[in-house]
């Protein structure tokens, strides 16, 4: 007969508001908890990387984000964990168009992910311009300061994108959000001009602008704030690619430090640079070389994986970007049209979006196991009455049954989701006989079974 046990395990983890500092003070409860649990991820020994895929800006956002995250999602039976949108795809983000990408956005939180969101600024300095178009870069301080046309028309851009992240925040949602990406790069019009252009305290000045219009002015208190330049690969030689770290406005205007990278080995020759700022380090987006993504089925992304692994650990999180066509061919950047991505999404390092757990709080992630693991019953041999612990270290479907020698399932302690934690379930043998007894544990990742015996 098999007995089915209606048994609360106890999470064994201490309640505590403590939490490390967001760069804005005044940030939400639930931005603090993610921002700490991201800071976590790489102390642990497995679930360190969060998997992300960025949709494509060119197409309709529900056409997007099934031809990206719902791809993968068909063919690996995984929903990556960070969702990537673009705020400003088609130039101003008209209302339209954010309120549809915000839907998107909300259900892949609330069913567990976690969001991104940057923005391709068009160049204020020309009414047709867009991101890529460098009129008039060289005059960065009319951005903050009231009277030039290029201040009006860049905070027309600004007040579109807090109209869509407050419509986030409204929502319960905490937002990644990434500005000026590719900073210390010539491409775009808010980076680099030359080996002298524009300074750090230029730049720097916009960055702080726009943090405190953000947070203080339209008190948008759900955002983690992203800092990305590209990755100067060790064979650029031109001047006015600046180093990673060239603009980087300190710690206090500043969440999380990535970088972008698009390169076959992940070559980050700065990345010791990064890491010694102390913030969580990301992967803000990713793509092998164009030669590369030029052809489907072309490259290996364990390959990228096993690069983060050996040489660039302290990465918590990437956007793997989308695939596009422009007018002479497509590029396959993507997870969705790349090789054996099944095996990084079910690498053990990899978090997933149904993975994710960032409702702690402080103590409690300190106090998250690392690995999976079943404990010997206590007290073995039992009458009645024993105990069973395991330890979950990410979210996952859990299986903790009892057999007997001839291998009939006997009863059910466990059978259903648990977030990570360590747990303790009571097992009562008073309907058994005497005798030798085994408990199986069976989670998305692991299986473990163990010995017991119940004497009378």
């Amino acid at each position: 007969m098999i007995r089915r046990f209606i048994l609360a395990g106890t999470i064994l983890c201490i309640s505590c508001a403590g939490f490390a500092q967001t760069a804005n003070p005044n940030s939400s409860e639930t931005t603090k908890k993610i921002f700490n649990y991201l800071k976590s991820l790489n102390k642990r020994e497995s679930k360190r990387i969060i998997s992300g895929q960025q949709m494509n800006a060119a197409l309709e956002q529900a056409v997007s984000f099934d031809s990206s995250a719902g791809k993968i999602f068909k063919s690996t039976g995984k929903w990556v964990g960070l969702l990537g949108l673009n705020y400003q795809r088609t130039g101003l983000g008209l209302p339209s168009d954010l309120k549809a990408g915000n839907k998107l956005l909300i259900d892949h939180f609330n069913n567990g992910g976690l969001v991104t969101v940057m923005c391709s600024l068009s160049n204020p300095w020309n009414s047709t311009g867009n991101a890529n178009d460098t009129t008039n870069s060289y005059r960065l301080n009319e951005l903050i300061f009231p009277g030039t046309l290029a201040y009006q028309k860049f905070h027309i851009q600004l007040d579109s994108i807090a109209s869509g992240l407050k419509e986030l925040k409204d929502s319960g949602v905490t937002v990644l959000l990434r500005l000026f990406q590719e900073n210390n790069a010539p491409w775009f019009w808010w980076g680099s001009r030359s080996s002298t252009k524009p300074t750090g305290n230029e730049w720097i000045a916009i960055w702080i602008h726009c943090f405190n219009y953000l947070t203080v002015e339209k008190n948008l208190n759900n955002l983690l704030w992203v800092f990305s330049p590209s990755a100067k690969e060790s064979s650029i030689s031109n001047p006015s690619f600046k180093r990673d770290d060239f603009y980087y406005p300190g710690n206090q205007y500043v969440d999380i430090l990535g970088v972008d990278v698009y390169n076959d080995t992940l070559d980050v020759p700065f990345y010791n640079t990064l890491k010694s700022y102390g913030k969580p380090l990301a992967v803000c987006e990713f793509g092998m070389s164009k030669q590369t993504a030029g052809k489907a089925k072309n490259y290996d992304y364990r390959i990228f994986l096993n690069q983060i692994k050996n040489k660039y650990p302290d990465f918590i999180y990437w956007m793997s970007w989308n695939d596009f066509t422009n007018q002479q061919n497509t590029i396959y950047y993507g997870m969705t049209n790349q090789n054996n991505v099944v095996d990084i999404l079910n690498d053990a390092w990899v978090i997933n979006r149904n993975e994710i757990n960032w409702n702690v709080t402080a103590v409690e992630i300190d106090k998250l196991p690392l690995h999976y693991a079943l404990e010997q019953n206590y007290p073995n041999p039992f009458n009645p009455e024993t105990v069973i612990a395991y330890t979950l270290p990410a979210r996952s479907f859990v299986s903790l049954k009892v057999y007997d020698l001839l291998g009939r399932q006997m009863a059910v302690l466990v059978d259903e989701d648990k977030r990570a934690g360590n747990y303790r379930v009571k097992f009562n043998g008073t309907d058994f006989s005497s005798g030798v007894y085994f408990y199986k544990l069976q989670t998305e990742k692991a299986t473990s079974i163990k010995k017991m015996l119940l004497v009378k």
